[in-house]
């Protein structure tokens, strides 16, 4: 089954208020990021559920939701955090080499820590290669760089199918069902790398509107649930076999 690439763009567009939805989404980005992101990620998942539902209006209000968007984007992030959690410790281990250097270097360490839960969605890509740049005692080999860098880029692969689990339990702690998730990615690959391909195109659709990167951000975030819900009902039928 092949995905509709146009739809997930422009879905959106037909709720007669995705002007102001989106642009109180982009604000959120924009002005406070360290609550906008995980707030962000919680209106994704609402917005993620009423597609399932087939709600109306398509995109949720934000009236009077903000802290259950907040509350749902911390839960989401948690699960972000776990998954990384190998990588970030392969990382650690390579480029310090443990023991003596982890404990000289604490304050570095920690606010590494801290940035990586204050701006999770866009810090783990960045942060590791931005901390073997700055700090000297920081050394990989090009086979621990591979290594750590193939780890990252499998977790990233596999974080959809993830909340994948998420849309159809309702329920966060599903995420970690390792092998739903290996299992939908492997019986459904054709779907799932065409939805990867429509969000990496939204993705730079967004950071290519420069000032508007927010609310380009904003907007790739709806399209990559639109995209992966495709995947998810176009896998329908392999859960069902599945489930017998």
């Amino acid at each position: 089954m092949r995905l509709d690439w146009r739809t997930p763009y422009r879905y959106m567009f037909r709720d007669p208020d995705w002007k102001p939805k989106i642009f109180v989404g982009g604000l959120w980005l924009l002005l406070f990021p360290p609550i906008g992101w995980p707030v962000a990620l919680g209106y994704r998942k609402e917005a993620l559920f009423a597609l399932v539902d087939g709600r109306r209006p398509l995109l949720p209000p934000w009236r009077r939701q903000t802290w259950r968007f907040l509350r749902e984007g911390l839960k989401a992030e948690a699960v972000i955090l776990v998954y990384f959690l190998p990588f970030l410790g392969v990382f650690l281990c390579a480029a310090t080499g443990g023991g003596a250097t982890l404990a000289a270097h604490a304050t570095e360490l920690a606010l590494f820590g801290a940035d990586v839960l204050l701006l999770l969605p866009i810090c783990l890509p960045l942060l590791p290669p931005l901390y073997w740049y700055l700090f000297g005692w920081i050394h990989l080999s090009w086979p621990a760089m591979l290594a750590v860098g193939a780890l990252f880029w499998t977790t990233t692969f596999l974080m959809p199918a993830a909340f994948l689990q998420v849309s159809l339990t309702r329920r966060f702690p599903a995420a970690f069902r390792i092998d739903r998730v290996l299992a939908f990615v492997v019986g459904n690959l054709a779907a799932y790398l065409e939805a990867w391909a429509i969000s990496i195109v939204a993705t730079a659709i967004g950071l290519a509107l420069g000032p508007g990167a927010p609310w380009g951000i904003f907007w790739s975030y709806l399209v990559i649930v639109h995209a992966f819900n495709e995947a998810l009902t176009a896998g329908r039928g392999y859960y069902q076999d599945s489930e017998r």
